[in-house]
């Protein structure tokens, strides 16, 4: 039993020797990790956001259809080519005085709307609302960013501040089981003793390689949230400060025009804006047309020369157009155009209510993980006096190694507790300013 255990006392030994030499191994590489801010790390997401260079060429394109739109109140000039031939007989064939046997036309025509039902206007409209939406939108982009970055980056700190107070546990748990062993060898303490604080700092050993692994994935996270994935040579640089003893503002979702609000919004106003439009088709449409250059017949060009007309000149006319009878095709895109801006505000109204309900949840939480930090302040401060003071009694003989370890537990998980608390708190309000953007 005695060879057992020091075969595995050598082998523990051994353990802690490799992990020694490979801390020394990788302390090069450790240092050479950049620290990064939650600032910084911001930076380097917006810089990678394939999201924000969407909506960038989105907010571009739109433009650029503002531009187009603006060319057609502009005169449209184009030229025109046409030949026609058409056969001429007693029995079969169109008017020769109208067809003259064919036509030959080369032409530049100019055409210019003059009165469209203001239906161009509304477009325009129409644009520079979405131009304004996708301006939003971007913002919108990101906020989110904003928040996905932050939110694993405060869990990023979590993972690291759980690692060191599983390295903290487990160190005093090597202190105490050195206590331990002396008092054994003085006969204050038994072999029981031992071996239970044994059981205890594996589970600490355990707990800490388990926190570091979250850490690494924690990191990985946040790498690929900031749009470098598999780089993982960074250290988030920051702390998870307590929460400050005044309550959030209050900010209501119904006054205040946060980001979706306002896109949905503007979505009600292009949807308005399609209904005129619909309405409008009824409107006549007026534009006047010119054209200059060669129009000749098969006809002309078949006469002597000198009996032959030019061919050469110009004509103007006007051209409107009114809908008559459509088979009630307008009345229908009236119809289902104002179904979709009574969604589209029925949309707005839904959003309103979702939002306020989910702020309302967020802070309920803020002020439950408030109440849990004010509460595990005190129960730390108390759990660290009582492990002192179990270690000092089962020093001096006064109390069994087993309240010694529950309080070393209960110092631990007390730690723990608020650190997860205090994680929670600032993903709630990364979520809450997520929310409420404007």
């Amino acid at each position: 039993m005695c060879t057992l255990r020091n075969h595995i006392g050598r082998l523990r030994v051994l353990k802690l020797s490799v992990v020694i030499l490979a801390c020394f191994a990788v302390a090069p590489r450790i240092s050479a990790q950049r620290s990064l801010t939650l600032e910084e790390c911001l930076g380097i997401a917006r810089a990678n956001s394939i999201g924000l260079r969407l909506e960038e060429h989105a907010a571009r394109a739109a433009e650029l259809s503002a531009s187009e739109l603006g060319t057609t109140g502009l005169p449209q000039v184009k030229a025109v080519g046409a030949a026609s031939y058409a056969p001429e007989s007693r029995s079969f064939g169109y008017d020769p005085a109208i067809s003259n046997g064919g036509q030959l036309a080369g032409q530049a025509v100019i055409q210019q709307s003059v009165y469209d039902g203001g239906v161009r206007a509304l477009k325009s409209d129409q644009i520079q609302l979405e131009i304004e939406r996708l301006t939003h939108e971007r913002r919108a982009v990101d906020r989110d960013l904003v928040y996905t970055v932050s939110a694993f980056f405060v869990d990023a700190l979590r993972a690291s501040e759980e690692a060191a107070i599983q390295a903290e546990s487990a160190r005093q748990l090597t202190e105490y089981l050195e206590l331990v062993r002396q008092m054994m060898r003085g006969g204050n303490a038994g072999q029981t003793d031992v071996l239970k604080t044994e059981v205890q700092l594996d589970n600490a050993r355990i707990a800490l390689e388990k926190a570091s692994e979250e850490g690494v994935l924690a990191k990985a996270s946040l790498a690929e949230s900031m749009g470098i994935p598999g780089d993982t040579t960074f250290v988030p640089s920051g702390v998870l400060e307590d929460p400050e003893a005044a309550a959030e503002p209050t900010v209501s979702v119904d006054s205040a025009a946060t980001i979706d609000l306002r896109m949905a919004g503007l979505e009600a106003q292009k949807a308005v804006l399609d209904v005129e439009m619909a309405q409008r088709e009824r409107l006549p449409a007026v534009s006047f047309s010119g054209d200059a250059g060669v129009l000749s017949s098969l006809d002309n060009l078949r006469l002597p020369p000198g009996e032959r007309v030019t061919g050469l000149g110009y004509s103007i006319g006007v051209l409107v157009e009114l809908p008559l009878f459509t088979w009630g095709s307008i009345g229908l895109r009236v119809e289902q155009r104002q179904l979709a801006a009574e969604s589209q505000r029925l949309r707005l109204e839904q959003l309103k209510r979702r939002l306020r309900t989910e702020v309302n949840g967020v802070r309920a939480q803020m002020q439950t993980a408030r109440s849990a930090l004010r509460t595990l302040k005190g129960t730390l401060r108390s759990a660290e006096d009582a492990y002192l003071l179990t270690k000092s009694k089962f020093a001096g003989g006064g109390t069994l190694s087993i309240e010694v370890l529950s309080a070393q537990q209960l110092l631990a998980d007390t730690r723990t507790a608020r650190l997860h608390s205090l994680a929670e708190w600032h993903t709630l309000k990364a979520r809450l300013a997520q929310l409420t953007a404007q």
